[in-house]
């Protein structure tokens, strides 16, 4: 139920929708410094769903949650974000049928899924992503995996975590991945050492992975002493992340709409760009101090869904400074203490997912 009602109906007539138009806004705080805003447009049939978040006065921050706490798994939104120090959250990145997430992803600083490659390799293309450091600076950029195992005097080039198994590459694999899907051959235990930087190696018994513990995947088959060291980082270098979630494709830089630049960088394909569909995003002011979510509903008599363009417009006309495109379609969910606030696309109702943003009160 949404309360505190700071106004009910509001006439804005904004230049984002290429018409100028009455539409109805409806305001209220979710909790102190975070607003939301329903905004119905019977005109131009629209409906948004607009999240800000005021990191300096909501005493908050923002992570990621996979589905079931591994690669393979999907749920609700609704379900990731429940509990009562989560006041509101989005759904995430794009993911396959299985659930698996498309791009990188980090929650609380751990690693969950990390590519050094494009996905489907289109072009070596890497796609968007948002990002937090530790001091819950935003970032969006096309962040790309550099990891190194160091075997003694040499070093080794780790293709990913959690990625399916490649040939003739070193992987890394965590307690988020079903190990019982490994090949025995070539697996090795990599076993955290407390209070050093340091890992020991053995062979793998199939017993449970802690946090710190990894697989590794030698398909290069390079000979490995008793300790190896790890370095797991991302390019371009942002500081130690806390959060990490994919996107596709970005849509504002530096208070500039950079479509279709980005469409032919990112390989956006027109179907998906210039059809209107209902859309996800996630996108931060100029200072960073403010945080915004996007939802708009679409396929629907009530309301017809966005172009990329007349999305990212959307977001200027909040003065957003940088902006990312998530998972839209049937997807696209906007969930405020435990409730879908808007109206997802499926006739099912909510649609289950791979992975959500979330806001934390702490």
């Amino acid at each position: 139920m949404r309360k505190n009602v700071l106004s009910e109906i509001i006439l804005l007539f904004s230049a984002a929708f290429f018409v100028i138009f009455p539409q109805d806004i409806r305001i209220s705080r979710v909790a102190g410094g975070i607003l939301h805003s329903e905004i119905i447009n019977s005109k131009d049939t629209l409906v948004i769903n607009i999240l800000e978040i005021n990191l300096d006065s909501c005493g908050c921050s923002l992570n990621t949650v996979k589905a079931n706490k591994k690669i393979v798994g999907l749920q609700q939104t609704s379900i990731m974000a429940s509990g009562d120090t989560v006041p509101a959250a989005i759904n995430a990145d794009f993911f396959e049928a299985d659930g698996s997430i498309i791009n990188n992803m980090i929650s609380d600083g751990f690693i969950i899924k990390a590519l050094s490659e494009a996905p489907y390799d289109r072009g070596g293309t890497t796609y968007s992503q948002i990002a937090f450091d530790e001091y819950r600076k935003p970032y969006i950029e096309r962040f790309s995996f550099d990891g190194t195992l160091i075997a003694g005097n040499n070093e080794y080039r780790i293709y990913g975590i959690n990625t399916p198994v490649k040939k003739d590459a070193l992987v890394l694999f965590n307690y988020y991945y079903d190990t019982r899907s490994l090949p025995k051959d070539k697996i090795h235990l990599l076993k955290f050492i407390p209070g050093s930087d340091s890992y020991s190696v053995s062979n793998y018994n199939y017993n449970t992975l802690s946090p710190d513990d990894f697989l590794l995947f030698n398909g290069k088959e390079i000979p490995l002493p008793d300790r190896v060291t790890l370095s797991l980082k991302f390019n371009p270098p942002a500081g130690n992340l806390f959060m990490l979630s994919g996107g596709w494709p970005a849509l504002i830089k530096n208070g500039i709409k950079i479509l279709p630049e980005s469409e032919v960088l990112e390989r956006v394909f027109p179907r998906f760009s210039n059809t209107r569909h209902p859309r996800t995003g996630i996108g931060f002011s100029q200072d960073s101090t403010k945080i915004y979510f996007f939802v708009v509903d679409g396929r629907q008599a009530s309301s017809r869904g966005m172009s990329l363009n007349e999305f990212a417009d959307l977001m200027l006309s909040y003065n957003v400074y940088n902006a990312l495109n998530l998972d839209g379609g049937g997807s696209s969910t906007m969930v405020i203490n435990g409730e879908v606030v808007n109206h997802p696309s499926d006739d099912t109702g909510e649609r289950k997912v791979g992975s959500a943003i979330y806001i934390l009160k702490k």
